[in-house]
């Protein structure tokens, strides 16, 4: 497309530059008067300038081809065997030794031997002895399998007496271990129970001034003494509670570990000390146990049956 362009372009130059040179050149014929003549034109060649010029712009480019490298020359290689000026000497092969002959003559049965003869009847006055040849079978035949003994079934077993559970099982005791705390005294013996006292009439008394004071005696029943399995069953659910509420304000710290701390808790449920038994090895854990119990404030009271003024317990709080 360009050299299209290009090419209509230098002819319409070319065409411009001849009529440009026409127009210039003079007259140089003649012209004709009256009616009857005729003009007369001149025609002249372009200038050898103008002609190498258009000559110039309608040549087609030249192409310009890029010289190939010269490929470079390599030298022929010659090949040349290499013989070895020495054979090697063939080896001999060792004889190979000579196999005796198999004589494939049939072997002859072997020849049966001769049964021992005995006597039918012992002579007179001749007593054979008696021989136990059952060890001699035994040892003549070692392929024979062992008499077999059936196996002896087992005994019947006794039938197994069922046992009733009770209505109101002891309940489990507690996990936690109960500081020493002041064992209860041993208890007196008994009386026997005293014939009934026979009722008195009521007494009044009578005060100075006019004024009468009646009272009536009234007899208070003593403390009933609780045993030493509902003493643990109490001492065990009310150390639960107390470590429920410790549980409940444990705080949040990195780590892991188990803190044993040891409480004294008044019958009112207030803490009276604290203390750590037993550390984990981590201080920031201790701390922490022992600020759980603090935060819980006051603890829960103490059952009913328990009179001493204090508890001690040992708890175990676990970080994880």
């Amino acid at each position: 497309m360009k050299r299209l362009i290009e090419l209509g372009l230098f002819l319409g130059l070319s065409s411009g530059l001849h009529a440009a040179a026409m127009m210039t050149l003079p007259d140089l014929g003649a012209e004709a008067a009256g009616a009857g003549g005729a003009d007369r034109l001149t025609v002249e060649s372009a200038s050898a300038s103008v002609a190498a010029l258009v000559q110039d712009w309608t040549a087609p480019p030249e192409v310009f081809l890029p010289d190939a490298p010269a490929m470079p020359q390599v030298a022929p290689l010659d090949i040349v065997a290499q013989v070895p000026d020495h054979m090697p000497t063939p080896t001999a092969v060792p004889a190979l030794p000579d196999v005796a002959t198999i004589d494939s003559a049939p072997v002859a049965p072997p020849t049966p031997a001769r049964p021992i003869e005995v006597p039918t009847a012992a002579p007179a006055g001749l007593a054979l002895p008696m021989i136990d040849d059952s060890a001699a079978r035994r040892s003549d035949s070692p392929d024979r399998p062992p008499e077999f003994s059936p196996p002896q079934m087992p005994a019947p077993l006794s039938p197994v007496e069922e046992f009733a559970a009770p209505d109101n099982p002891e309940p489990p005791m507690s996990d936690l271990a109960v500081a020493t705390s002041p064992r209860p005294e041993a208890r007196p013996n008994r009386p026997a129970p005293s014939a009934p006292s026979v009722p008195q009439r009521e007494q009044r008394a009578q005060g100075n001034g006019g004024g009468e004071a009646q009272g009536n005696a009234q007899s208070q029943p003593a403390a009933a003494t609780l045993s030493a399995s509902e003493r643990r069953s109490l001492i065990g659910n009310w150390g639960g509670q107390i470590q429920n509420r410790v549980a409940r304000n444990q705080p949040r710290v990195r780590g892991s570990g188990v803190v044993t701390v040891a409480l004294r808790i008044g019958r009112d449920g207030g803490l009276l000390g604290v203390s750590v038994a037993q550390s984990s090895g981590n201080p920031a854990l201790d701390d922490a146990a022992l600020t759980a119990v603090r935060r819980a404030g006051r603890f829960p009271a103490a059952p009913a049956g328990l009179t001493d003024p204090s508890y001690g317990f040992t708890i175990p709080i676990r970080f994880r």
